[in-house]
C-alpha cells in the first residue's frame, strides 16, 4: 500500500505521526510531572505552614514565660505568696494584670500551690483552692521539677498557651506561677495576616467536633468523619475550588503539652497561582508541539524535496532514454558523499556506457550501409546474369528439344538398322535355301549401310555440339556466381 504513497507524503506524514506519537507521550509524561510538582510544592508549603503555626505557638508559649517572669518579679510579691497572704498577692498583682491584658492581650494569671492546686486566679478571683494535677502537667512539672515549663494546654478557663514558672522565696520553692496568653481568634487572626494562610482549629465536643477558632470561610471544608480520622493521627490534603480560586488543603492533629491530639488544625492555602501556572505551562507545551509539528513537517518537506529532486532528474533521464529522446550526453550532479550522489554516479555511468555503445552502434550502421549499398550493386550484377542466364537456359531448352528430336529419329534408324542385322541374320542362317533372295538382299545392303552410317554421324555431330553448347553457357558463366 505505501507504494501508492509518495515519498515525499510518505516522509511528511511520517515526520508528523512521529512528532505527534513523541508529543503524545512527552505531554502527559511533563503534565505529570508538572502536577507532581505542583503537588510537592503545596505539600511543602502546607508543611511548611504547619510548622510556622508550630513555631509560632511555641514563641508564644515562650512569650508568655517571660511574661511570668517579668509579672512576678515585682517587689513583696514572693513574699507576700510566701506568707500565704492572698489579699496583699491580689493587691500586688492585679494592677499588672490588667497592665497586660492591654498590652500583650493575656488572658490568665494565677499562682499553684505544690503540686497543682490553685492558689489564687486573677481572672476569676472567686476560684481557688481546686486541684489541677489530673489535667494541668505544665503546673505539675514546673513545681516537681522547679523548672520553667511552657506549652499549649487547656485548662479550667479553656485552651490557652501557658507559661508556668517555679516561685521561690529566700531561695526556697514556695510554688509557681502562670500566665495564659489567648490561643483563640486573635492568635489565628495574626497568623493569617503573617503569612497569608487561613487556619482553623477544630476541637473535640460532645455531637462531634466544635471549631475553636477560624479564618476560613464557612469554618472549614472537611467533614465531621475525615476530622475524626485526622485526630487518630492521619495526615489529610486536598485540593477545593471555590469560584474562581483553588486551594489546598491540609488537615493535621496539634498535640498539646502532654503529647495527647488537643484538636485538629486546619490550614489552607490559594493555590491559583499554582493552577494559572500549571495552565500556562500547559498551553506553553501545546504551542510548542504544534510549532514543533509544523517545523518537523517543514523539514520533511525540505527533506523529502533534496530526496526528492535528484530522483525525478533521474527518473525523467531515464523516461528520455527510453523515449529516444534522451541527450546522452547530460550529467547529473554526483557532487556529495551520500546514497543520492551514488546514484547520480552510477547513473553517469550507465549513460556513459550506453553512449559509448551507441556510438559503436553508429559506427557499425555506417559499415552495413555500405555493404548494404555493395550487396545492392551484386545482387543487380546477379539479377541480370540471372536473366541472361534464363534466356541461355531457354536456348539450351530449345537445343536439348531438337536433341531430342535427333535423337529420337537416331533411334528410329537405329531400330532399322537392328530389325534389318535380324533380318540379315536370318537370312544368313538360310543362306543356302533362300540364297537367290539372299542375293537380291546383298543387292541392297549397300543403300541401307549407307543410310545407317550418315544417321550415325549425324547423331554423334549432335551431340558433341550440345555438349559444347551447354559446356559454353551453362557451367563455365555459372562457376564464377558460386565461387564469389
Amino acid at each position: 500500500m505505501l507504494r501508492n504513497i509518495r515519498i515525499s507524503i510518505r516522509l511528511a506524514l511520517g515526520t508528523a505521526i512521529m512528532l505527534a506519537l513523541v508529543i503524545a507521550i512527552i505531554l502527559p509524561t511533563v503534565l505529570s510531572l508538572l502536577s507532581n510538582i505542583t503537588q510537592r510544592a503545596e505539600s511543602r508549603q502546607l508543611e511548611d505552614l504547619h510548622n510556622a503555626l508550630q513555631a509560632s505557638i511555641d514563641e508564644t508559649a515562650e512569650q508568655a514565660l517571660r511574661i511570668t517572669t517579668a509579672a512576678t518579679s515585682g517587689v513583696g510579691i514572693s513574699e507576700a505568696f510566701a506568707n500565704r497572704d492572698r489579699a496583699l498577692l491580689q493587691q500586688l498583682t492585679l494592677p499588672i494584670f490588667e497592665a497586660l491584658q492591654e498590652t500583650y492581650n493575656i488572658r490568665q494569671f494565677q499562682f499553684h500551690l505544690p503540686p497543682a492546686t490553685s492558689y489564687l486566679r486573677l481572672h476569676r478571683l472567686d476560684k481557688y483552692d481546686d486541684d489541677l494535677s489530673s489535667f494541668r502537667l505544665t503546673v505539675l512539672q514546673a513545681n516537681n521539677q522547679q523548672r520553667p515549663q511552657s506549652g499549649l494546654e487547656s485548662g479550667v478557663a479553656g485552651i490557652g498557651l501557658r507559661g508556668v514558672i517555679p516561685v521561690y522565696y529566700q531561695q526556697r520553692h514556695i510554688g509557681s506561677a502562670e500566665v495564659g496568653l489567648s490561643f483563640g481568634q486573635d492568635f489565628f487572626n495574626t497568623f493569617t495576616e503573617r503569612f497569608g494562610a487561613r487556619a482553623a482549629l477544630h476541637i473535640p465536643a460532645d455531637q462531634g467536633f466544635s471549631t475553636f477558632a477560624t479564618t476560613i470561610e464557612n469554618n472549614t471544608s472537611l467533614t465531621k468523619a475525615q476530622l475524626a480520622e485526622v485526630m487518630q493521627g492521619q495526615i489529610y490534603t486536598s485540593e477545593i475550588d471555590k469560584g474562581e480560586q483553588s486551594w489546598a488543603v491540609m488537615a493535621r492533629p496539634i498535640m498539646d503539652f502532654s503529647g495527647e491530639p488537643l484538636g485538629v488544625v486546619e490550614l489552607m492555602i490559594d493555590r491559583t497561582e499554582y493552577v494559572q501556572g500549571y495552565q500556562q505551562a500547559l498551553i506553553r507545551i501545546i504551542v510548542i508541539g504544534i510549532i514543533s509539528v509544523l517545523l518537523g513537517l517543514l523539514m520533511a518537506t525540505l527533506l523529502a524535496r533534496s530526496i526528492i529532486k535528484p530522483l525525478k532528474t533521474t527518473a525523467d533521464s531515464l523516461r528520455n532514454i527510453a523515449a529516444g529522446d534522451g541527450d546522452l550526453t547530460a550529467r547529473l550532479d554526483d557532487s556529495g558523499r551520500d546514497e543520492l550522489a551514488n546514484l547520480a554516479s552510477s547513473f553517469n555511468h550507465f549513460v556513459a556506457h550506453i553512449h559509448s555503445l551507441i556510438k559503436q552502434v553508429g559506427a557499425a550502421t555506417v559499415q552495413l550501409s555500405a555493404a548494404a549499398e555493395e550487396l545492392s550493386a551484386s545482387s543487380t550484377d546477379t539479377s541480370q546474369q540471372a536473366k541472361k542466364e534464363q534466356s541461355e537456359t531457354l536456348q539450351v531448352a530449345t537445343a536439348m528439344n531438337e536433341m531430342t528430336a535427333t535423337v529420337t529419329e537416331v533411334a528410329d534408324n537405329a531400330a532399322q538398322t537392328s530389325h534389318a542385322a535380324g533380318a540379315a541374320n536370318e537370312l544368313a542362317l538360310s543362306g543356302k535355301q533362300n540364297w537367290p533372295t539372299l542375293k537380291n538382299q546383298f543387292k541392297a545392303w549397300p543403300t541401307t549401310s549407307k543410310r545407317l552410317r550418315r544417321s550415325s554421324i549425324t547423331y554423334l555431330m549432335i551431340v558433341r555440339r550440345s555438349a559444347r553448347f551447354l559446356m559454353s553457357f551453362v557451367i563455365f558463366p555459372i562457376r564464377p556466381i558460386y565461387w564469389r
